[in-house]
C-alpha cells in the first residue's frame, strides 16, 4: 500500500483520526494537509490533558474519544512495531474499519510530501543550527564538511523562509519560527568559504573557537587520527587497550578504526592523547605532515573573521576535550584560558560558547558552573531540540544541518525539529 490507498479510504470517511503522535503521524498530517484533507485529532493510548496540541490539532487518550460512529477512519500512524498493540486496542472498543501505515507506505507517502507547512504548537521558536566546515574534502570521514554550493542552497533557503537571528542576541520576544546559524571549531575554510556566503546573503552567524591550535599548523585531534590510520605503511593495526587487530586494507576497514579509536582517545585527558597518538605514528609509520585543509584559522584570519559585522566570535576551549573528564579545575582552565586568548587577539569580549562534543555525558554539573564563572551569558550544546523562552540559557539545543542536499530535506528536517522536539 502506499499513498494513493491512504487517499482512497480518506475519501471513503467524513472524519478522520490519526493514531500515533510521532515521526509517522507527522508525515500523515503533511501529507493530508498538502492534499487538502483535514485530520479532526489525533489520539494516543494514554489520556491527555485538555488543550495538548499536535500540528495544530488536538491530542486526546484512545480511551476519551473511542468508540467513534461508523463515519470516522482512523489512520494508524505509528511504527509497525506498535501496529498489533493497537489493533488489539481498536478492536476492543469495536473499531474494524483502519488504515495501518506501515515503513513502505511511510516511505511513499513521504516522497509525496514537500513539508510546505511550518507547525509550531508551543513557544520555542528558536531553532539554533550546526555546522563546522564548508569545504570540498577529499577526506570526511567524520561527516563535517559540507560543499560550499551546497551550503549557499542552505543560506538562501533560510534567508528566503526564515528570521535569521544572532546566538548572543535577546530570544525573549520572539514570536515566529527563527533560525540561529553556528559553527564549531573553528576552522580556516570557515573565513575563506562560509564567510563569503554569508556576507552575500547578509546573514549572521557565530564562529565557536578552540583556542589551542591558533597560530600553529597542527590539526585537531580527530584528524591527526584520520590521518594517522590513512595515510600510513601498514596493513593492520593493534589496539592495545581493547586488544583487538583492525586491518586497515580497505576504505571501510580504515573508517572503522578510526571511529572505534576516536571512541577511546575522546576520553582521555589531552597529554594522555597526544602521546597516545605518537605512538600510534611511530607503531604505523605514518605521515607525520599536518595537511594544511585541516587548520585553524590562525590570528590574521581570526581577526578578519571577528570584523565582519554578520558575525559573531565564541568560546570552545582550549583543547577540544570532553569536558566531563577533566577535573573541575582543569575545566575552568579551558573555558577561561580560551576566552582570554581569543579576546587578546579579537581585542574584544567573547559573551557565547559551546560545549566541545556537546551531549549530556560530555558536560557535567561542573562545566555549567565554570562556563558562569568565566562569564559567558549563553552556551550551546548539541543535544537536538528547540530554544523557548524558559530554555536554560547554559544549555541552548542545537540541530546538525550539513547533510541536506536540497531545499525539501531542509524543510522535511526543519519540520522534524519543530513538530517533534
Amino acid at each position: 500500500m502506499g499513498h494513493e490507498e491512504l487517499l482512497d479510504f480518506c475519501q471513503r470517511h467524513k472524519r478522520l483520526f490519526c493514531y500515533g503522535a510521532g515521526k509517522y503521524a507527522m508525515t500523515v498530517r503533511e501529507f493530508l494537509f498538502e492534499q487538502k484533507i483535514e485530520l479532526e485529532r489525533f489520539i494516543v493510548s494514554t489520556s491527555r490533558e485538555q488543550n495538548n496540541i499536535f500540528m495544530g490539532l488536538p491530542v486526546n487518550g484512545v480511551a476519551d474519544v473511542l468508540p467513534v460512529e461508523n463515519d470516522v477512519g482512523i489512520i494508524i500512524g505509528v511504527g509497525e512495531s506498535k501496529h498489533d498493540e493497537i489493533k488489539d486496542t481498536l478492536h476492543q472498543y469495536g473499531v474494524m474499519d483502519y488504515f495501518a501505515v506501515d515503513k513502505n507506505c511511510f516511505m511513499d507517502i513521504d516522497s509525496h510530501t514537500e513539508y510546505d507547512k511550518q507547525w509550531t504548537d508551543h513557544d520555542k521558536k528558536v531553532c539554533v543550527l550546526l555546522y563546522h566546515r564548508v569545504c570540498d574534502l577529499p577526506l570526511d570521514i567524520w561527516g563535517l564538511a559540507i560543499k560550499p554550493e551546497v551550503f549557499e542552497r542552505h543560506i538562501r533557503f533560510y534567508k528566503e523562509n526564515y528570521n535569521i537571528l544572532r546566538f548572543d542576541e535577546d530570544w525573549s520576544n520572539v514570536q515566529e519560527p527563527s533560525l540561529v546559524i553556528t559553527f564549531d571549531d573553528g576552522y580556516a575554510d570557515n573565513l575563506h568559504y562560509a564567510l563569503p556566503i554569508l556576507e552575500k546573503y547578509q546573514v549572521p552567524a557565530t564562529i565557536f573557537v578552540s583556542s589551542g591550535n591558533i597560530g600553529t599548523d597542527k590539526e585537531f585531534w580527530w584528524d591527526e587520527l584520520e590521518r594517522i590510520i590513512f595515510y600510513n605503511e601498514k596493513n593492520e593495526y593493534y589496539f592495545r587497550p581493547n586488544d583487538k587487530i583492525f586491518s586497515l586494507s580497505t576504505y571501510e576497514e580504515k573508517k572503522e578504526a578510526c571511529q572505534r579509536v576516536r571512541l577511546f582517545l575522546k576520553k582521555l585527558l589531552p597529554k594522555e592523547r597526544e602521546d597516545f597518538l605518537k605512538g600510534m605514528v611511530s607503531e604505523l609509520d605514518a605521515d607525520r605532515l599536518s595537511r594544511s585543509i585541516n587548520r585553524t584559522m590562525n590570528e590574521k584570519e581570526l581577526r578578519i573573521m571577528a570584523s565582519s559585522p554578520y558575525i559573531t566570535i565564541g568560546g570552545h576551549t582550549v583543547t577540544h576535550n570532553m569536558l566531563s573528564a577533566e577535573s573541575k579545575e582543569q575545566q575552568e582552565w579551558e573555558i577561561i584560558t580560551s576566552k582570554k586568548r581569543i579576546e587578546e587577539i579579537i581585542d574584544n569580549e567573547i559573551t557565547v560558547f559551546s560545549y566541545p562534543f556537546g551531549r549530556d555525558d560530555d558536560i557535567n554539573e561542573h562545566s555549567f558552573e565554570a562556563v558562569k564563572k568565566a562569564g559567558y551569558k549563553r552556551a550551546a550544546t548539541t543535544s537536538v531540540g528547540v530554544a523557548g523562552k524558559g530554555k536554560e540559557p547554559y544549555k541552548i539545543p542545537r540541530n546538525s544541518m550539513p547533510f541536506y542536499q536540497n531545499n525539501r530535506d531542509l524543510k522535511k528536517q526543519l519540520s522534524v525539529i519543530y513538530t517533534l522536539l
